[in-house]
């Protein structure tokens, strides 16, 4: 038994050895004209590598709690910010210096790059960053100023928004039920990776009536254990009403 168990340990290392080696050579991205992060390589193939996709000309939205970090993290320093704005009523003159980087992590996957690597798709975009939340507390107040982002990003005809802000319970508001957001009132097509995280009853937090979900899954079984599960395995997670118009897992990160 002890023998059986050195050899799987040995093997497991072996592995980790062999996958970091392929991680620094690039082998994830040999076969493409580009090279990719490992997280971009694992899901690309010679089609859409020939897109030579780089965002040009699109403009995005991100609403989030901070972007830190994001003048100096060598995957963000690059992109295009064409404005910004705060709307917690923090000092502006430093939106890049804040505590709080999601934002930035966001925009690495969004348009992240450094140097010849690729770590998203759209590092050639404009970007368009609206600090919504403050992550420290939960106020009500803080679902009008995600609205009033919103209204500001369209106001500069963005092509797609980004957010990672989602509301069901409040420090002075108890909060949504899944049957006050059914998505019967919304207009809107929503992707969510549902927080990539084992579900609770509200682990999506978007009214839609189209909806994407996205869950992960790890080399050695179907799915990662902090990935969001299929609404059609669990009836509980929402929202349940909308109907799905792709229901895909992605490789863990």
């Amino acid at each position: 038994m002890k023998k059986l168990l050195w050899l799987l340990l040995s093997a497991l290392a072996a592995y980790g050895a062999w996958d970091l080696v392929r991680e620094v050579r690039g082998a994830w991205t040999s076969d493409y004209s580009r090279t990719y992060s490992r997280a971009v390589g694992q899901t690309m193939s010679r089609a859409f590598d020939s897109l030579n996709l780089s965002g040009r000309g699109v403009r995005i939205g991100v609403l989030d709690a901070g972007f830190g970090g994001f003048r100096t993290d060598r995957w963000t320093r690059g992109l295009h910010v064409a404005a910004w704005r705060d709307f917690t009523g923090g000092d502006e003159t430093a939106f890049f210096d804040d505590a709080t980087d999601h934002g930035t992590r966001v925009c690495t996957n969004l348009g992240g790059r450094s140097g010849d690597t690729i770590r998203g798709l759209a590092w050639g975009a404009e970007y368009y960053l609206a600090k919504t939340d403050r992550a420290e507390v939960e106020p009500r107040a803080e679902e009008r100023q995600l609205i009033r982002g919103i209204e500001w990003l369209l106001a500069h005809d963005v092509d797609v928004i980004s957010s990672s802000l989602g509301y069901t319970t409040f420090d002075d508001f108890s909060g949504y039920t899944p049957a006050m957001l059914d998505g019967r009132t919304s207009s809107r097509a929503t992707s969510t990776a549902c927080s990539r995280r084992a579900p609770d009853s509200f682990s999506c937090r978007a009214p839609a009536t189209r909806a994407t979900r996205r869950g992960a899954m790890s080399p050695f079984r179907p799915m990662s254990g902090r990935s969001s599960r299929s609404v059609r395995a669990i009836p509980t997670v929402f929202p349940a009403p909308a109907p799905v118009v792709s229901d895909a897992k992605m490789p863990a990160m």
